[in-house]
C-alpha cells in the first residue's frame, strides 16, 4: 500500500496506489493552471486593454484542461497514461517556476515528485503484466 509521498512499489497494489495517487496532483496542477490563464485574462481585460495576443493563455487553458483530464483518468486507474501525464507535469512545472519562480516551486517540486512516484508504480506495472 502507498506510504507517504514516495512509497515502496513490491506489488501490484502498491504499484496502482501509486498511479492513482499520481492523478490527484495532476488533476490540481491542471485546474490551477486553468484557473491562472482565466484570471490572467480577466485582470488584462479589466484594464480595459484589448488582448492582442491570447494565444499563450489558450494554451495554457488547453494544456490545464489536458491535464485535469488526465488527473481524473489516473484515479480511475487508467495506468497506461501516466507517461504522459508525468511528461506533461514535468513541462507544466518547469513553465510555471519559470514565469513564477518564488511562490510555485515547493508546490510544483511536490506535484512533480507525485508524478514520478506514478511512473514508478507505471514501471512496476509494466514489468509485472499479471
Amino acid at each position: 500500500m502507498a506510504d507517504g509521498y514516495w512509497p515502496r512499489i513490491t506489488d501490484r497494489d502498491a504499484a496502482l496506489a501509486a498511479v492513482r495517487m499520481a492523478g490527484l496532483p495532476v488533476f490540481l496542477v491542471g485546474g490551477f493552471t486553468v484557473l491562472t490563464a482565466l484570471v490572467t485574462w480577466g485582470a488584462v481585460a479589466g484594464l480595459g486593454e484589448v488582448v492582442t495576443n491570447a494565444t499563450p493563455l489558450v494554451i495554457a487553458g488547453g494544456i490545464g484542461f489536458v491535464l485535469v483530464a488526465l488527473g481524473l483518468a489516473l484515479r480511475g486507474n487508467h495506468a497506461w497514461l501516466v507517461p504522459l501525464a508525468a511528461a506533461l507535469t514535468l513541462a507544466n512545472a518547469a513553465a510555471t517556476v519559470w514565469l513564477f519562480p518564488l511562490w510555485t516551486i515547493p508546490v510544483q517540486a511536490l506535484a512533480a515528485l507525485v508524478a514520478l512516484c506514478g511512473l514508478r508504480g507505471w514501471w512496476w506495472l509494466r514489468q509485472n503484466p499479471a
